[in-house]
């Protein structure tokens, strides 16, 4: 009887522990899925809080650019100042003209910011639209001031560059300029400050149809105010001269420029080295 007793109680006693054993891995099961599943769960939100971030960046983005540069605003708003200089040239590469024109502290831009800052003695190259790169600026030489240095800039940078075709106006005296310079050959030119000061070349066909009035050198109107109506009919006429020798800077072409960048810097005093 001593025997039959002792055996139950050495068999009852190794069947607990299997029993607590279990309840605990099932335990720690339960808290590991709920583990993960928050963890997942937490990236999940923090996946969907990025893309609401990146969605709102996008929209205010989207809501800067348009009051930087609205859909509306002139391209080249060459009528909204009294005076304007510009100029083509015939590439589609704008590093190449930033190196040609020697440009220092160059920033990258929009168009609007680049016009502004071109009223300060600084050039804006604009992002190429065809086979053109237009630069503009005030610190572009002014033939009615002195023509040599235009003249010199002009073949300088066409030997550089190519085909270079450039503009001035001046709404206040009626002064204007247009040249079309090839590989350094001065093919047309014409400018005029109360007088021809430039006038090289023949007239060109585009001239012929917009019959422009040019002047020779020496030669005088029959008075003045049939000088400045001479004067004031060629001003306005620039525009469709630059559209017939390169492109149109008043065109739908260019209507796109607000979402792309150009280049705006610091010109050194031109010369022809």
């Amino acid at each position: 009887m001593g025997l039959g007793t002792s055996m139950p109680l050495a068999q009852t006693e190794p069947v607990a522990a299997p029993m607590m054993s279990g309840n605990g891995d099932a335990t720690w099961g339960i808290l590991l899925a709920v583990f993960v599943t928050a963890f997942l769960f937490a990236i999940f939100c923090g996946g969907l809080f990025v893309e609401w971030l990146a969605r709102r960046q996008r929209r205010q983005l989207a809501r800067n650019r348009t009051w930087i540069a609205p859909k509306r605003l002139p391209v080249l708003p060459f009528w909204a100042a009294p005076g304007w200089r510009w100029m083509a040239i015939r590439t589609q590469d704008t590093e190449a003209v930033q190196r040609a024109l020697h440009i220092v502290n160059p920033v990258y831009c929009s168009w609007h910011q680049g016009l502004l800052a071109s009223r300060e003695r600084k050039l804006f190259i604009a992002p190429p639209t065809g086979n053109w790169v237009v630069v503009v600026g005030e610190a572009l030489p002014d033939p009615g001031k002195d023509v040599d240095e235009c003249y010199v800039f002009l073949t300088a940078l066409s030997r550089r560059l190519g085909r270079v075709v450039f503009f001035h106006l001046n709404k206040l005296n009626f002064h204007h300029a247009w040249a079309w310079v090839e590989n350094g050959e001065v093919i047309r030119a014409y400018a005029w400050n109360g007088q021809a000061v430039w006038n090289q070349g023949r007239l060109t066909a585009a001239e012929l149809e917009l019959g422009v009035r040019c002047f020779d050198y020496g030669e005088e109107p029959e008075d003045e105010v049939s000088g400045r109506v001479q004067a004031a009919m060629n001003l306005e006429k620039v525009p469709r001269l630059a559209a017939m020798w390169s492109i149109d800077i008043m065109g739908p072409q260019l209507a796109a420029f607000h979402e792309r960048n150009g280049i705006v810097g610091e010109p050194p005093q031109f010369h022809s080295a």
